[in-house]
């Protein structure tokens, strides 16, 4: 299918590694233009110069903080004035603590609100007056803790699930400019550096029972089964659809929604 994704300008936040990395090189083969963004900027650095060696010239890499305005507006004067516009952003930059002292929550949990839905709001409000396009979306990565307990750390459930919220109530003030918000929840996504990869080396019988258990297709994710919901969220095959949460976890969350 011809997602029509040539040469729209789209900005993916937490893309140096991971699932952001695979959204970006999904809508680099798409042709799309790329600006990915993360906080360590070496990693950041590797993955431009990886990805920049197939797709020279449609890609660019701004490190960065975007809990900050001041990185944001980097990232927009940066984007518009390469390419003159932006047509898709897609939040995808989060990060997780696992806390299990309850002090340790209370203290962590404006850290991890900063870091959990910060960095989705102040993209996502700061970019948005600057998007012209008529067929423009904005893609939310959020989890399937935001959905129901799954043993996650409480704060990191509590703001995952906030992103709901803040998808759904944006959908309605962002229809107004014909711009689509969606939300992503993935379950258990495996890919390289990753935290199930670390848990998997310290322990991969219990990591293996583990998903037998809880998770009807009895395997990982991959990074690819996010990035290819993303790509058709951002295309006008979708221009139907906003507000919505897509939940892709094997069937592991049990909630009628």
């Amino acid at each position: 299918m011809e997602l029509n994704l040539k040469n729209k300008t789209i900005i993916v936040s937490g893309s140096s590694k991971g699932i952001g990395k695979n959204i970006a090189n999904l809508l680099l083969k798409e042709g799309s233009n790329v600006v990915i963004n993360g906080r360590n900027k070496i990693t950041l650095t590797q993955t431009f110069k990886e990805l920049n060696s197939e797709f020279n010239g449609n890609l660019v890499a701004i490190p960065g903080d975007v809990s900050k305005s001041s990185v944001v507006n980097k990232i927009r004067k940066t984007t518009i004035k390469k390419w003159g516009k932006i047509d898709g952003i897609v939040a995808n930059a989060s990060t997780l603590k696992n806390l299990k002292n309850i002090d340790k929550f209370n203290k962590a949990s404006g850290w991890l609100m900063k870091y959990n839905f910060e960095m989705v709001y102040n993209l996502v409000d700061n970019l948005t007056p600057y998007i012209k396009s008529k067929e423009s979306s904005i893609v939310v990565i959020g989890s399937i803790a935001g959905i129901e307990d799954i043993g996650a750390p409480i704060y990191y459930s509590v703001y995952k699930s906030s992103l709901s919220a803040y998808v759904k109530t944006m959908s309605r003030e962002l229809s107004k400019k014909n711009i689509r918000i969606n939300l992503i929840s993935p379950g258990n996504i495996l890919f390289s550096k990753g935290n199930w990869e670390k848990r998997i080396e310290k322990n991969k019988t219990k990591i293996k029972n583990m998903i037998k258990k809880n998770v009807p297709l009895k395997k990982f994710g991959k990074p690819e089964d996010i990035s290819v919901m993303v790509a058709m969220l951002l295309s006008n095959k979708t221009q139907f659809i906003t507000g919505s949460n897509f939940v892709i976890d094997g069937g592991q969350t049990r909630s009628i929604r």
